[in-house]
């Protein structure tokens, strides 16, 4: 025996409870009613109903919502809210799919660092080239004015010795 009208029902659960007891209505205004109860309902209200595993009459509070669910919401709502609220693979999927985002941004981060670091290596294995090329231009430059001294020493010495001979 199915109900006639559901105009007295405030709340989800009633109606679920209603629809265990009697069945569901297949009458499309008494479908609009059921749809206007759900659509009232707030969301957390509906995921505990939705998950609810109290069993009257062989069927659980939960199933039996679902079962509502499926016929008053559009298909992909119903399985949107479904997996957001009832599915655990789907939930562990999501907090998966979370870490890896955050490994990846992670990873992103320290490309990036690694990059700069590369960079600033590069940076640095140049200045040392350049640097390197001082030093040795500045070696050669004092091997250049060490030879400069003794050949002016030797000069001097040449100078000195045929100074003493004349003298």
């Amino acid at each position: 025996m199915i109900r006639k009208s559901y105009n007295d029902i405030k709340d989800a659960k009633e109606l679920v409870r209603e629809v265990i007891a009697y069945g569901l209505s297949t009458d499309q205004e008494q479908l609009n009613r059921v749809a206007d109860i759900i659509g009232t309902t707030q969301i957390g209200r509906l995921a505990e109903i939705a998950n609810c595993k109290e069993t009257i009459n062989g069927h659980t509070i939960g199933e039996m919502f679902y079962f509502i669910a499926f016929r008053v919401w559009n298909w992909r709502q119903a399985v949107d809210f479904y997996n957001e609220h009832s599915n655990e693979d789907y939930k562990k999927f999501f907090a998966v799919s979370n870490e890896i985002k955050g490994a990846k941004e992670e990873l992103a981060d320290c490309k990036q660092k690694l990059e700069q670091s590369l960079f600033q290596y590069e940076d640095a294995k140049k200045q040392f080239a350049k640097k390197e090329d001082q030093w040795i231009n500045a070696e050669k430059q004092l091997a250049t004015a060490r030879m400069e001294i003794l050949i002016l020493k030797a000069k001097l010495y040449d100078i000195n010795e045929g100074a003493l001979k004349t003298a």
